[in-house]
């Protein structure tokens, strides 16, 4: 028997030999005649192409195939949506009936093979197919369409569509939003949301479930996208806050596909009132002025504190009363003046005191009352006309002639008398009882005719003080 060993082929011919099915006989002339015919084809072969074929014997004839693969990549089209992959089928034969193909366009389960008779074939491929578009990164689908020689030897020509990672369409809930000092339970200020996705990748229409550490609070996310955000309202930054100042906190949430995704969430701020303490209460007296002034004055110092960044300042304003006026500055101090010659200032006397209510703000608006008294020094008893006599018939103040102060050391011992000859008059002041003696008052009033009631209840006064006043 006569071999021929591959080996003498030319070195350009790279080839890769699928089967070779050699029929042995005995030595015969035809037999070697046969096996000089498939070197020569070998040979013819070598001279055609570099590329590697598939290698077959089919009666008695080996046959030499290549460009029966091809691939497309999903969402690498190249027009509209189409996936196109093309070649030429080449067979070397030494039978010519089977190196010619039968026009065709052949239906696969994805897409469409078109061959010409030199063997030019072209595959497309709706890439819109949901087939397709569920491949992820690295899954594959394979087409195996089958051609004719004009022989109608059959031909495969294989189809690989390579799967990419498509990217994922998530909509609802991408934001949130909490408010400081309105906690859902605990101090926990809390947020929540739904997101949606889509991801015509199989298995890839999720999210992965985690827990998220942002700058202020933690978000929640499950796999059906529900998501829960919590943050601790006691917190600096957040009783920080001022009304309308906010605090943004961004999460970032990943899809089964390996995508990111921002929940952004707002903190929004309210005012925190301020704590104010100091001296919100002060006195002025009646006539103490320094000489040459008609002001009546006092002062003192308030505190603030307040957690709201740049807000533990007073607003700096003058307030006025119903007598005077009080100004504060921005750390607190504050000055209030009347004048005292006001008629009802002057008007005081005794233990009588007028009372002016007056409030300061902070720069947040946080009001705090400041209370002043202004007093009197003056010893002195005051009253009101009668309108009627003892015996209960009318009296006017046209009748009445005056009124008598009856006054001395002890308890109904009435040894001095002030005599007040104006019933016009209401006040008497005492400018000549000495520190720390008490005097016992009553008074009486009388008429034109010289008739005078009997005494009133008695009034005790002591050290410049009164103890009871009548009217």
């Amino acid at each position: 028997m006569k071999f021929f060993p591959l080996s003498k082929q030319s070195a350009m011919f790279n080839m890769a030999v699928l089967s070779m099915l050699v029929q042995l006989s005995f030595c015969t002339n035809a037999a070697a005649q046969a096996i000089d015919q498939t070197t020569d084809i070998l040979n013819s072969a070598a001279s055609v192409s570099g590329d590697a074929y598939n290698v077959f014997a089919s009666s008695n004839n080996a046959i030499f195939i290549n460009g029966n693969t091809g691939s497309v990549t999903e969402d690498n089209v190249s027009a509209g949506s189409v996936l196109i992959s093309s070649g030429k089928l080449i067979v070397i034969n030494s039978d010519a009936s089977e190196t010619t193909f039968i026009v065709s366009s052949v239906i696969g389960k994805y897409g469409r093979l078109v061959i010409d008779a030199s063997g030019n074939w072209q595959y497309s491929s709706n890439n819109d197919q949901d087939a397709i578009q569920a491949l992820g990164s690295g899954s594959t689908l394979t087409e195996n369409l089958t051609v004719y020689s004009i022989s109608n030897i059959p031909y495969n020509i294989s189809i690989i569509i390579y799967g990419a990672d498509d990217a994922a369409v998530i909509s609802g809930d991408n934001t949130g939003s909490v408010t400081e000092d309105s906690p859902f339970t605990g101090n926990q200020l809390v947020a929540t949301g739904k997101l949606k996705i889509i991801d015509r990748d199989n298995g890839e229409s999720a999210l992965v479930a985690s827990s998220t550490t942002g700058s202020y609070g933690r978000l929640v996310i499950r796999a059906s996208g529900y998501w829960y955000y919590s943050a601790n309202n006691k917190q600096r930054p957040v009783q920080m806050l001022t009304n309308g100042a906010v605090l943004k906190d961004r999460l970032t949430v990943v899809s089964a596909g390996g995508e990111t995704y921002s929940i952004d969430i707002t903190i929004n701020g309210v005012n925190d009132m301020a704590v104010i303490s100091g001296d919100d209460t002060g006195s002025v007296t009646k006539d103490n002025v320094s000489s040459g002034s008609i002001e009546l004055s006092t002062t003192g110092i308030l505190t603030i504190s307040d957690i709201d960044r740049n807000e533990a300042a007073f607003k700096v304003q003058a307030i006025s009363g119903l007598y005077g006026t009080l100004f504060i500055d921005a750390i607190g101090n504050w000055r209030y003046s009347a004048n005292n010659n006001q008629a009802d200032i002057q008007a005081l006397i005794n233990d009588d005191t007028l009372v002016e209510n007056l409030a300061v703000s902070s720069v947040d608006g946080t009001m705090h009352p400041v209370v002043i008294t202004i007093n009197s020094l003056d010893i002195g008893v005051k009253w009101t006309a009668p309108l009627a006599r003892e015996d209960g018939s009318p009296i006017s103040l046209s009748q009445i002639a005056g009124y008598r102060i009856y006054y001395g050391s002890s308890s109904g011992d009435y040894v001095n008398m002030r005599d007040i000859k104006n019933a016009a008059v209401i006040k008497y002041l005492f400018t000549d009882i000495p520190a720390g003696q008490a005097y016992y008052l009553v008074m009486t009033c009388y008429d034109a005719a010289g008739r005078e009631s009997l005494y009133s209840s008695e009034v005790v006064i002591r050290n410049r003080s009164i103890v009871k006043q009548w009217y």
